[in-house]
């Protein structure tokens, strides 16, 4: 059985199956920073995420964007900062002083 569905992850390309994983463990170590940290000057760094994955830029995109779609829908806000690779979730209208 372990066979056969490691044959049809692979027969369908998995780009979808892998956006679910990604999103998955993405989703957990975003919660597990938030719950952590000391101020919202703290960024979560996305690069070991992306180095991790080796993903296509288009999957981490739209993993990424998904992810701050989801915080955005509660009382928090968003912005990427250093080149993309900083996500900084706050509270407010405007992004921490070191978001650049």
């Amino acid at each position: 059985m372990e066979k056969e569905l490691f044959s049809t992850i692979l027969s369908r390309g998995c780009e979808d199956d892998l956006v679910s994983m990604i999103l998955c463990k993405l989703r957990y170590d975003v919660a597990e920073f938030m719950l952590s940290r000391d101020s919202e000057e703290d960024f979560f760094d996305l690069t070991p995420t992306i180095r991790k994955w080796k993903a296509r830029p288009n999957t981490i995109k739209t993993v990424v964007k998904a992810i701050r779609d989801e915080i955005e829908t509660t009382t928090f806000n968003t912005e990427l900062g250093y080149g993309g690779t900083g996500l900084f979730i706050y509270k407010g209208d405007t992004p921490p002083s070191n978001c650049w």
